[in-house]
């Protein structure tokens, strides 16, 4: 179970923060108008939706053939909920151990 603050967060000027409006991260040296720094802040601030997608999908994977394509490529599904499973351990655990357990399961696949 994840412990992160929970609910939607936001992204102002170099700042994330979750509906209550307390920060939750900054941004260093922001400067505003630097695509580049709006677009991480964004993604940071996606991190909560990111992670419950991930979770979504994981799911509705499970119910799937067990072979799906991407851009060209193929992948078996235990493939892909492997990946899945190596995202969300990174977003929920502590064990940084776990995320290298993953990537080492996947690199014969050429995933991570």
């Amino acid at each position: 179970m994840s412990n992160h603050t929970k609910g939607t967060w936001y992204s102002k000027d170099g700042q994330i923060y979750p509906e209550t409006g307390k920060t939750l991260a900054l941004i260093p040296y922001y400067e505003k108008g630097d695509k580049e720094q709006e677009a991480n802040a964004k993604l940071i601030a996606a991190a909560p939706e990111l992670l419950k997608a991930v979770q979504v999908l994981r799911k509705h994977i499970e119910d799937t053939d067990n072979e799906l394509r991407y851009d060209g490529e193929v992948a078996t599904k235990m493939e892909i909920l492997s990946y899945c499973d190596s995202v969300i351990c990174d977003a929920v655990t502590e064990e940084p151990a776990m995320h290298q357990i993953f990537a080492n399961l996947l690199k014969p696949f050429g995933i991570r």
